[in-house]
């Protein structure tokens, strides 16, 4: 079957989510673009392929936006015991981004620690890890910060 194309996210993105296969290792997949971000150095993409292995429930998250300041937001969160981790830190770190300034270390380490007092005050007892990036396309720079057991890998 044909994926089915969802409507604009509030960000402009799209996602695409093939139906699912009738068995436990069902995928789904997202894709996102942004045009350059005025320099005319780097366009960036970014894209989402997800399979569930032998578990049941995909524990996995996954969010890629512009922030506000221009550059690019991926964030991979690896749920551990549950989704609710993952699920919140996808959905709340890039906002912790664009609510700091200064340097782009102090900046992953004041989101990951706002994000994880949230967690935890929401009583929630699952986990997750992440591994970000923040691509700034103005001056072709990546930026990429990790928490648990989650790696970026450069090829």
């Amino acid at each position: 079957m044909p994926p089915q194309e969802t409507p604009r996210r509030a960000n402009g993105s799209t996602t695409t989510r093939p139906q699912a296969p009738a068995t436990r290792n069902s995928w789904r997949s997202s894709a996102s673009s942004s045009s350059d971000a005025g320099s005319g150095l780097l366009r960036t993409y970014c894209g989402v392929a997800e399979t569930i292995g032998k578990k049941r429930t995909m524990e996995d998250r996954s969010h890629c936006c512009r922030l506000g300041d221009g550059t690019i937001y991926a964030g991979v969160f690896d749920g551990h015991s549950g989704a609710l981790a993952a699920e919140h830190a996808s959905a709340s770190l890039h906002s912790h981004l664009s609510g700091y300034t200064g340097a782009t270390k102090d900046r992953f380490e004041a989101a990951f620690a706002r994000c994880e007092a949230e967690i935890l005050g929401l009583g929630v007892r699952d986990g997750t890890t992440a591994c970000t990036a923040i691509v700034d396309a103005a001056s072709a720079e990546l930026h990429v910060a990790n928490l648990g057991d989650s790696r970026a890998v450069l090829g």
